[in-house]
This record gives structure tokens, C-alpha cells and sequence, in this order.
């Protein structure tokens, strides 16, 4: 069966959606998602986790980049944390990946206003990036 993907932006399109689902044969599988989030949110992400990780201590120690993008976006989806297999804690369900663009947008705002509180002077490269993607929406 031809893959079919359309994105509802009219009356008219969600029409059209509805004509080919009327069509579809018996055990075809219909998804509806998000907008997808764009390039330039994810450019956005990694030179603010790089302010973040180069002028936050946590529990005394600065963690990478990779690290606070676990623990924010932990954060952020308020994500339940569990025993780990061999002791510490794992947050579950923390992933970005599949986030659309407008849960993405949250979490880019959410990490400014997390970073703003405990004083990150955000580097040219966060802040470039920020003012394409705010001109953008």
C-alpha cells in the first residue's frame, strides 16, 4: 500500500484526509502527530546546554552538555526516576526526540528561564541562534 502523509492546515485538507481514510483497506495504520520540531530548534539546543554546562556547578561539579540536557529535560517532563540496576537513580521518559516543534519550543524557554534564574550570561552563538528562532515563530 502507497505511504499517504498530509498536513491538516485547512478545512480542505483535513477533507482530503478524511476522503483517504474512507478509502483505506482493512488493517491500514493511521498516525497523527505533532508538527515536527524545525532544524533551527535543534542548532538552538546544544550552544545553550554549552553555556549551561560551562557556568553551572551541580552538586559541585560542572556536567557536560549531555548531562544537563538529561537533567532538564528530566525537568521539564517532570519525568519519573527509578532505581537504577546497580544502585543511583534513572529518569524515565526523558527523551526530546520525539518532542514536536511546539513542546520543543517550551522546552528551548524552559531551559532560558531555568538558565536566566541561576545567572547564565548566554554566548553570542545561544543568543544568534535565539533570535533567528524567536523572528522565525
Amino acid at each position: 500500500m502507497k505511504k499517504y502523509e498530509m498536513r491538516l492546515v485547512s478545512p480542505a485538507h483535513r477533507q482530503a484526509a478524511m476522503q483517504t481514510l474512507q478509502k483505506a483497506p482493512d488493517g491500514a495504520l493511521v498516525t497523527i502527530s505533532d508538527e515536527p520540531r524545525t532544524h533551527e530548534q535543534n542548532r538552538k539546543l546544544w550552544p545553550m546546554l554549552k553555556d549551561v554546562s560551562e557556568q553551572i556547578l551541580w552538586d559541585g561539579e560542572h556536567l557536560t552538555p549531555e548531562e544537563w540536557k538529561d537533567l532538564l529535560s528530566a525537568a521539564f517532563k517532570s519525568a519519573k526516576i527509578v532505581s537504577g540496576l546497580y544502585g543511583g537513580g534513572v529518569a524515565v521518559g526523558t527523551s526530546t526526540s520525539k518532542m514536536g516543534k511546539k513542546k520543543f519550543s517550551e522546552f528551548i524557554e524552559f531551559i532560558y528561564s531555568e538558565g536566566a534564574e541561576r545567572g547564565v550570561a548566554w554566548s553570542e552563538p545561544a543568543l544568534d541562534v535565539y533570535a533567528q528562532y524567536r523572528e522565525a515563530q
